[in-house]
């Protein structure tokens, strides 16, 4: 089954009478995430396994590109040529082979690794340039090729997508991220999860991997049954009343929550709750 989009059925409004336009991507996913096709008009000429997107502007299918916010986020891949003003369609990523960007190299992949729109019309690659969070994980290790096989979880593609939630009970995370003993140096990767956990259990040099965007985060220390650790805090983390870092609890056993507003451009705006029993 196809499901056609092009410039005589153009996309319907919301019920408001307005377009919100993270609201028909995510329409779009999901006839996608069932393994169905979508036809859309061609905006530009368009490449057997370029990745592709949408533009509001005109409802047409353009390669997706990562310096340009009209045409992130990616919503799938081409599997054949399609002509500028055709009528072509479009895969969801599952398992399938997609452009890798380079610049002056090819890219690797390594099973895992996360997949963005590149800085390349239409490709992909290993790193996140000026829109958008990842379209999903490299399947396998890839060598120095121009394909390479990806697949994509529908919740991390679509969590960049909706403008507007309303929530009538409650929302929450699935989970809260355990990192263990964090010892003596510890990285803390915030594209894992907001709220994370560890055990203080030396003197400890922490950082820091941004996240994907602006976002509220929170760290939960739990002191050892020694006590009397510290913790050196990254210098992108901003503290109230002057800018000293806060001191974490030096009695054993007991439990520190550190909260921050990270603001999308590389600064977390901290606070430390102590003490915790």
């Amino acid at each position: 089954m196809t499901v056609s989009y092009t410039t005589e059925a153009k996309f319907p409004l919301n019920e408001d009478g307005g377009g919100n336009w993270g609201a028909i991507i995510n329409g779009v996913l999901t006839i996608l995430d069932r393994g169905l096709e979508v036809a859309f008009t061609a905006g530009e000429a368009i490449s057997a396994s370029d990745v592709v997107a949408l533009k509001a502007a005109d409802g047409k299918m353009y390669k997706a590109l990562a310096t340009d916010s009209t045409l992130t986020p990616a919503i799938g891949v081409a599997p054949s040529d399609v002509a500028s003003g055709s009528v072509g369609k479009v895969l969801g990523f599952g398992y399938i082979d997609v452009h890798t960007s380079y610049v002056g190299a090819s890219v690797d992949f390594t099973a895992g690794d996360q997949v963005y729109v590149g800085s390349v019309a239409g490709q992909v690659a290993a790193t996140r340039n000026s829109w958008g969070g990842p379209v999903g994980y490299a399947k396998a290790d890839t060598n120095n090729s121009w394909d390479t096989r990806i697949m994509v979880r529908p919740g991390d593609r679509r969590s960049e997508l909706v403008r507007d939630i309303a929530v009538e009970k409650q929302a929450h995370f699935a989970e809260e991220i355990w990192l263990g003993n964090l010892g003596t140096v510890e990285a803390v990767n915030w594209t894992n999860g907001n709220n994370q956990a560890g055990v203080l259990n030396d003197d400890l040099a922490l950082s820091f991997t941004d996240p994907s965007g602006p976002c509220h985060l929170t760290f939960r220390l739990i002191g050892d049954a020694v006590g009397g650790h510290t913790i050196t805090w990254p210098v992108a983390t901003q503290w109230p009343s002057g800018g000293t870092p806060l001191a974490v609890s030096l009695a054993a056993s007991y439990t520190d929550i550190f909260c921050a507003y990270y603001n999308g451009a590389g600064a977390y705006y901290g606070t430390l709750a102590t003490s915790f029993t």
